[in-house]
């Protein structure tokens, strides 16, 4: 539901989820899963003026930069750019100033380019 929503909005949502605690007999939960758009290198505004209110949001580049997710699965049809990721709670992002450009990482998950603050390339299954 994030690409439906303002950058400040959804760095405020990832925050208090990084930021959850429980008292009692709860526990705090581990994992986030979400959707990212990776195959985005540059994420733009979102006019909140317009009655259809979507962007596609990479969670891995700025203003977001956080860091690559443990598991990352396409969420729809092969040729869809819509991925799921889970990342670990509390939420780390890489530093500004080590994400000024985003990197190409090399995935056979996508024929597309895909962007992040890190490369974590795997190996194409041409290469195995």
């Amino acid at each position: 539901m994030m690409q439906h929503l303002a950058h400040g909005d959804v760095i405020r949502i990832l925050q208090k989820f990084s930021n959850v605690s429980t008292t009692g007999p709860r526990r705090r939960p581990v994992y986030l899963l979400a959707t990212t758009y990776p195959n985005t290198a540059v994420n733009a505004r979102l006019d909140v003026h317009q009655p259809i209110r979507y962007v596609l949001q990479n969670l891995e580049v700025a203003p977001f930069r956080l860091e690559p997710p443990l598991c990352l699965f396409r969420d729809g049809p092969p040729k869809s750019e819509h991925f799921m990721g889970v990342w670990r709670l509390p939420l780390k992002a890489v530093a500004e100033s080590s994400c000024r450009k985003p990197l190409t990482v090399s995935t056979p998950l996508s024929s597309r380019p895909v962007y992040s603050c890190t490369d974590w390339s795997l190996p194409s299954s041409k290469s195995r």
